[in-house]
């Protein structure tokens, strides 16, 4: 990670992500880790790690900004589900209620998202319905939706194509594409995903 002190100064020296290491909690293993994203407090870091064989999702915990991680946890069985070849936290909304990642099954890459009552719970442990993962509308059978990212005011999500055939309208090997909304609580309410290109920005 590097950091900086304001917005406006450059970022420092990368280091490395540290744990407890006095009580074994380890960020970055000795298998594949992947980024993901963090909490709106800093205090949870959601990322994907194959240290237990599959490409699964984890979240590790932190007192505060710039304390020691002292948890790193995988999340619950209707995340981390059987057959799953890789899995990516993109984004959480800024109540941190809702995580919005992509898993691959059978070579095919889908966003999903997840809720969560309140911020002690785990995503993806919770009984219930309205706990259960979903399947956002827009997932192609054919095309990509890799790392969806939500922004701060929850209307945005934003996610790349990232392997061939190419989604129609994109311009290059690997597009950003975006899903709006105008309810920020309401995964149903998610519009057809847009090309991010100039156009589309109304610039010249």
């Amino acid at each position: 990670v590097a950091t900086r002190g304001n917005t406006g100064a450059p970022f420092g020296n990368a280091t490395d992500l540290q744990g407890l290491a006095e009580f074994g909690i380890v960020l970055n293993s000795g298998a594949g880790d992947w980024p993901g994203c963090m909490s709106p407090d800093l205090c949870e870091l959601y990322f994907s790690s194959r240290r237990d064989g599959s490409q699964d999702l984890f979240v590790a915990k932190r007192a505060g900004p710039g304390q020691p991680f002292y948890s790193v946890e995988k999340l619950g069985p209707t995340v981390n589900t059987p057959g799953m070849d890789e899995a990516g936290a993109g984004g959480i909304t800024s109540d941190a209620l809702t995580l919005f990642y992509h898993k691959v099954v059978n070579g095919q890459r889908d966003a999903w998202a997840v809720k969560r009552p309140n911020t002690d719970a785990l995503f993806g442990d919770e009984d219930g319905p309205e706990w259960e993962p979903v399947y956002l509308w827009f997932n192609s059978p054919v095309y990509d939706e890799y790392r969806p990212t939500i922004s701060a005011d929850g209307l945005f999500l934003f996610f790349s194509d990232l392997e061939a055939p190419k989604r129609p309208g994109g311009l290059g090997w690997m597009d950003i594409w975006v899903a709006i909304r105008s309810d920020p609580h309401d995964l149903d309410d998610f519009g057809e995903p847009v090309n991010l290109h100039v156009p589309w920005f109304g610039s010249t």
